[in-house]
């Protein structure tokens, strides 16, 4: 499981890295809009969710999305109007067509849990002004704290961690892996920042912070993802990617550090 892990993840990172190099900022609202169409799927699957809810789910959520990333690129258009209208047609699809508090609950939550959080990396963007030095640094940079604490985590939890966090929420997250986790993270920023020192924005001292704060983001974001799997009494959200699962379990610890790391990005340089 470990190796099968660290080959998925490798591979995922080459081709992340690959298409980002290529395409740039389209590459990064495409993989937006993938997990979250993915997530989406995966967690109204989860749930057994009807199909009209799959169909109006996947249509708002790929919408809003697509919408966002072309209006917020022009300065001059508000892209606040994009949330009032996904919330009147969530609202209004619950009460008109679907007529019950499910179809509500899991549109509304989907979108939160998903792709309203998501989105905050293409804020990001627009925070540093869709520079490519800049921004689209500071994203892969996010990605890659978040991923190290994952990796950091399994991997010591796996070969010696003794003590259990939680029995009910992660029956196999332990305290030993979640300092691995924290460890590897700081080891990983700390490298990155002495290779790419001239790319980041902020000192040291501050993205080093920054860094351990997301990764005790990612691990917090993790376990809501946990909580919703063992409410189904599933271990993983799919088998899409060997050793990882499902998409809501490759991007599960990104969920709450996107619009983390983009309050403390506009706290530190807006």
């Amino acid at each position: 499981m470990l190796k099968q892990r660290l080959n998925s993840s490798l591979f995922l990172w080459v081709i992340l890295l690959s298409i980002l190099w290529l395409f740039q900022w389209h590459a990064v609202a495409f993989f937006i809009l993938l997990a979250a169409i993915g997530g989406i799927h995966e967690l109204l699957q989860l749930f057994q969710a009807e199909a009209s809810l799959f169909r109006f789910n996947l249509l708002l959520n790929g919408t809003f999305l697509a919408l966002f990333y072309f209006a917020s690129r022009y300065q001059y258009f508000s892209t606040d109007i994009l949330y009032v209208i996904a919330i009147a047609l969530i609202c209004g699809w619950s009460i008109g067509i679907a007529q019950n508090a499910r179809a509500f609950f899991f549109s509304l939550f989907g979108f939160w849990y998903l792709t309203f959080n998501l989105h905050f990396f293409l804020k990001i963007a627009q925070l540093f002004s869709w520079d490519n030095t800049v921004g689209l640094f500071m994203i892969v940079w996010i990605v890659l704290i978040t991923k190290a604490t994952d990796i950091g985590g399994f991997c010591i939890g796996c070969s010696c961690g003794k003590h259990h966090f939680s029995t009910i929420v992660s029956p196999q997250k332990t305290l030993e892996g979640i300092g691995g986790g924290l460890l590897l993270a700081f080891l990983v920023h700390t490298g990155f920042y002495i290779v790419f020192h001239k790319n980041f924005p902020i000192s040291f001292l501050t993205s080093s912070f920054f860094a351990i704060l997301l990764s005790c983001g990612a691990i917090l974001s993790d376990l809501l993802e946990s909580l919703l799997k063992r409410y189904q009494c599933v271990k993983d959200s799919g088998q899409t990617i060997p050793g990882i699962g499902g998409i809501l379990d490759l991007i599960d610890s990104l969920l709450l550090n996107a619009p983390f790391a983009y309050f403390l990005f506009k706290c530190e340089c807006g």
